[in-house]
């Protein structure tokens, strides 16, 4: 009796087993099947978008697109700022959320571009209001489940910030948005973006971010690049601080790469244009204190990208940072993992630095 009871229990659990192994492969069918059909309607729509001005022409009255493209978004962006959408512990789901969702994101992004003066705000507001959130609770502390929830939020918010501010060239390159630099150049001429105030704004966001203000006399634009790179001044503080327990390596990586587009943005605009453009004038004087920031963290293959960014973009503020060397003096090259990765950063960095005795130090460290 007692070998048929052991049997029929064991028969239960492989049940159970299986029930569950079911319900798991139907999550991800559901959660595959949402994304492919997401990716489809936004495909659909951006074609409908770029010929907004011919469909209206034919069909003899106007239609509110932006409302529309507006309502899509916001709708998108409430699924990723609820509760999270299925089991982030899934073994099939190894790849990143910025790879998932990359189609779907660079939609959102070329949406977004059409109606800038509406999305930007709420984005700065969203990214603003999250940061507080954090800030607020450096002191008083945060409950698990909370924080969880918040760094997803900060987590999805930086992924809309790297594709609605800058998109891939055909050479795959990050670069600015192009409607976003017709519309810098709009709100310029509004007096906001006074070169002194700028480069001080984005100063105070690195190095002072716990006492982040808004203020009128920056733009939406210089605003949400200052606030990323604050959170970014945030996350190595606490990394310096406490240790890697008090980071969330997910987060940490969506906020080198979204470090990472920003910086390659504005290097490749500076790089680019002319001597009169007002946004490259406001963005060289801001380039060494970034460049500071992002020197900061380089022992995961995002912080290497990140330098690699730096490299190719803004190489000669990058060789002559004085954080340059302090920090790389730290990582032991013989025990990184991504080893190879960075030795090729070096030797780029190390062909544009003019003093011979630093020049050496970088090929030692290669060698």
């Amino acid at each position: 009796m007692q070998k048929k009871k052991d049997e029929q229990e064991e028969g239960n659990v492989d049940a159970k087993v299986n029930e569950k192994g079911s319900l798991t492969d139907c999550s991800l069918g559901l959660k595959w099947a949402y994304i492919s059909a997401i990716q489809h309607l936004f495909k659909g729509w951006l074609i409908v978008l770029q010929n907004s001005v011919f469909l209206e022409g034919v069909l003899g009255y106007t239609i509110d697109f932006a409302k529309i493209t507006i309502v899509m978004i916001s709708s998108f962006m409430q699924t990723m700022f609820s509760v999270p959408f299925g089991d982030r512990q899934e073994a099939s789901l190894t790849l990143p959320d910025r790879e998932i969702f990359k189609e779907i994101m660079i939609k959102i992004g070329s949406f977004s571009s059409y109606y800038l003066d509406q999305m930007l705000p709420k984005i700065f507001t969203i990214l603003a209001d999250i940061l507080g959130e954090f800030l607020i609770t450096m002191d008083t502390g945060m409950k698990e489940k909370n924080l969880n929830m918040w760094q997803e939020n900060m987590h999805w918010i930086l992924l809309d910030i790297g594709h609605i501010l800058v998109e891939e060239d055909k050479n795959r390159n990050c670069v600015w948005q192009r409607k976003l630099l017709d519309y810098y150049d709009e709100i310029s001429e509004e007096g906001n973006d006074n070169i002194d105030i700028c480069a001080s704004y984005i100063d105070a966001c690195v190095n002072t971010p716990q006492i982040l203000t808004d203020t009128s006399d920056i733009n939406l634009i210089i605003k949400i690049i200052g606030t990323v790179f604050a959170w970014c001044s945030i996350e190595d503080d606490l990394l310096k601080e406490y240790g890697t327990t008090a980071v969330n390596p997910k987060l940490c990586s969506t906020s080198l790469w979204c470090a990472k587009r920003l910086i390659s943005a504005i290097g490749l605009h500076i790089q680019t244009s002319d001597s009169n453009d007002r946004f490259a004038k406001v963005s060289r004087n801001f380039t060494q204190t970034l460049t500071i920031i992002c020197l900061n963290c380089m022992t995961c293959m995002d912080a290497i990208e990140l330098l690699d960014t730096l490299a190719h973009t803004v190489r000669r503020e990058t060789s002559k940072s004085i954080f340059l060397f302090s920090y790389l003096s730290e990582v032991r090259t013989d025990h990184l993992l991504v080893r190879t990765s960075l030795m090729k950063v070096l030797v780029e960095i190390g062909s544009v630095i003019d003093d011979e005795a630093k020049q050496r130090t970088l090929f030692e460290m290669v060698s």
